[in-house]
């Protein structure tokens, strides 16, 4: 049997909890920023969204990965009671003025359910 374990792409890019000047200077930033990286950082635990990768500035900028190796798209999901519910009590208060009404219809937000999540 094999054994579960992850690989992260970005490992060589993180030192005790700083993101590495290779990856600032890859990604455009000047390599002089102070940035905090994470594995698998959740930001909020009732809405539940993993980012492979996260980091974050003292000025409080946040810049987000989600990255998709292994996987063909971005994911749907069931449009039962409790994604229903995630919708409207998390996702479109959030989103209503950052995408057109038309993704948040039920049927397009749930048949792209991963893209929506990651604004």
């Amino acid at each position: 049997m094999v054994d579960d374990w992850k690989f992260n792409l970005f490992s060589p890019f993180l030192r005790n909890g700083r993101v590495d000047s290779r990856l600032l200077r890859a990604l455009g930033i000047s390599p002089h920023t102070h940035y905090d990286g994470f594995f698998e950082k959740v930001l909020d635990r009732d809405e539940n969204t993993s980012f492979d990768f996260y980091m974050e500035a003292e000025s409080g900028r946040k810049i987000f990965f989600d990255l998709k190796l292994s996987e063909t798209g971005f994911g749907s999901c069931a449009d039962d009671e409790r994604h229903r519910q995630k919708l409207e009590r998390h996702y479109r208060p959030h989103l209503h003025e950052r995408v057109d009404g038309k993704w948040l219809e039920p049927a397009t937000f749930f048949a792209n359910y991963g893209v929506p999540r990651m604004l």
